[in-house]
């Protein structure tokens, strides 16, 4: 198994086998199309906290 970094915005999960990996069509475990970005989900999440923060004064009023 390789234990070399990957960067977020290069990071796959292939949502057949469950692996990470850094590959641009096909799964290098099991040779699955069905890649899903992780980067994308990750920063959605990120950017919805973001913004449920901002409406919500009172939320930034208790966190300060």
């Amino acid at each position: 198994m390789n234990n070399s970094t990957i960067p977020l915005d290069h990071a796959v999960l292939c949502l057949d086998c469950d692996s990470v990996s850094d590959a641009k069509r096909e799964c290098p475990a099991c040779a699955s199309r069905a890649l899903m970005s992780l980067s994308v989900v990750l920063n959605s999440t990120s950017e919805f906290a973001d913004l449920e923060q901002t409406s919500n004064p009172r939320k930034l009023s208790k966190a300060a």
